[in-house]
């Protein structure tokens, strides 16, 4: 799976191995004058994406109860 937003600043692949394991990697660039890129990728198990995705949902809705 590969999502790329319609700046085209940011691209976002999602990758499943036969073993379960899952491959995240995101790709952040600024093309101008001073162009920069920059790359970096994260592998998860597959049998734990429910607990990463409530760690970040209670990480997302945390910001602003303080």
């Amino acid at each position: 799976m590969v999502w790329e937003p319609l700046e085209l600043g940011m691209n976002l692949t999602a990758t499943c191995d036969g073993f379960g394991a899952v491959t995240l990697k995101i790709e952040l660039r600024e093309e101008h004058a001073n162009s920069w890129s920059m790359t970096g990728s994260m592998r998860l198990d597959f049998g734990h994406l429910p607990r990463y995705a409530e760690h970040a949902d209670r990480f997302m809705n945390a910001r602003g109860t303080e």
